[in-house]
């Protein structure tokens, strides 16, 4: 999966914490893409995320996906949404977040 924001997403991505503090399992997010994939109410999801190990590993996540869900930095949304790129989760493709969104 191409990405020039996140650079390779080879490396394997295993436990990350919540926000509770307890670790999120890959299991949790494939449940959220169930259910998200079962969703007929909103066209676009964008996950705003604050760095590039928890962007990976999201993509990883919803990779191949039937729904339309970016990823992108809350660095980037912070300074200026109009100019930030967000990556498709179903292509990987790197695309400008006003241009999907």
């Amino acid at each position: 999966m191409p990405s020039s924001l996140f650079g390779s997403m080879a490396e394997p991505r295993h436990l990350l914490w919540n926000t509770n503090g307890r670790r999120k399992k890959p299991t949790e997010y494939l449940r959220i893409r169930r259910l998200l994939e079962q969703e007929d109410r909103l066209r676009h999801f964008l996950y705003i995320v604050p760095n590039r190990d928890l962007g990976s590993f999201i993509l990883d996540c919803f990779a191949g996906t039937t729904v339309s869900l970016f990823v992108g930095f809350a660095a980037d949304f912070a300074r200026s949404f109009v100019e930030m790129k967000v990556i498709e989760a179903n292509s990987g493709l790197t695309k400008p977040a006003v241009a999907v969104l």
